[in-house]
């Protein structure tokens, strides 16, 4: 059952919802969680969205969480502004929530690559020419470059489009630098950030996500548990192929509540039910 852990570290796209629609098991298992008092955390490496916009597309989904229950890259990149602040301007190649959430924290935002002290590349359907020229000549010039999230792409329910790693790697070719650091899942910033929310240790944490290059990665890495779900990016041939084992192997998240996963997630000495 899932007594076996505190916490829970869920993944959101792939793993709890797609697109819009909460996947099979995602409600009965939020509300299981909730009523076992367990404490619960929602990550995301999404940009696009606030975590109260998030908490609301999830409500819509059938999904009810609270807002302090949301998780995000911009969670992750907030706090590691206030660890490591910024000489200058920030330029952000995101959309209109990522630059809302980075002017709300006090950060002064400009195009003006003279005045940029950092660029931060996120997931942004809007990226052109003129933004990649702006934050290129921003970078030469010196200026830190970061990035909320390493994803190559963002499952949709019509199939995955691109996402950050694409804006990355053309930032890098262009100017010659590498990326200083990537906020986002499987980063030690991210995780550390995330369980300093939750509150549980992470051998008492279990990692629920659908990307074996981040969600997994990242809780094996930080010695967590890890459960990967096969609902989302990742498929059985991609799991052959990597090096990264996860602790458990779903078809989706419903199978924390069923009978099989629940004797593999039972301690050794609980009673069965």
């Amino acid at each position: 059952m899932i007594s076996r852990y505190r916490g829970y570290l869920l993944d959101m796209d792939g793993t709890i919802r797609r697109g819009g629609r909460a996947l099979p098991g995602a409600r009965e298992l939020i509300t299981a969680l909730h009523a076992w008092d367990k404490a619960v955390l929602v990550m995301s490496n999404n940009p696009l969205r606030s975590a109260e916009q998030h908490r609301r597309d999830l409500a819509r989904s059938g999904l009810e969480l609270a807002g302090d229950e949301i998780f995000t890259s911009v969670s992750a990149l907030l706090a590691h502004l206030e660890r490591q602040p910024v000489n200058g301007a920030l330029f952000a190649l995101g959309e209109r929530p990522l630059t809302d959430a980075l002017a709300a924290a006090g950060h002064r935002l400009s195009d003006r690559p003279d005045e940029v002290g950092c660029v931060l590349a996120a997931f942004d359907r809007t990226f052109d020419y003129r933004k990649w020229t702006i934050a290129h000549r921003a970078i030469v010039a010196g200026a830190r470059f970061i990035a909320t999230n390493p994803d190559a792409t963002y499952p949709t329910e019509h199939g995955e489009i691109p996402d950050c790693a694409g804006i990355i790697a053309a930032l890098e070719a262009s100017t010659g630098t590498r990326v200083q650091a990537v906020l986002g899942k499987p980063s030690k910033d991210f995780l550390e950030a995330a369980l300093a929310k939750l509150g549980t240790p992470a051998q008492d944490t279990l990692v629920v996500g659908d990307r074996l290059d981040t969600d997994m990665a990242m809780a094996l890495s930080g010695g967590l548990s890890a459960a990967l779900v096969l609902s989302g990016v990742t498929t059985r041939a991609d799991l052959a192929r990597s090096r990264i084992r996860p602790t458990y192997v779903l078809d989706g998240v419903g199978e924390l509540l069923g009978r099989d996963a629940g004797a593999a997630l039972r301690p050794p000495d609980e009673p069965t039910c």
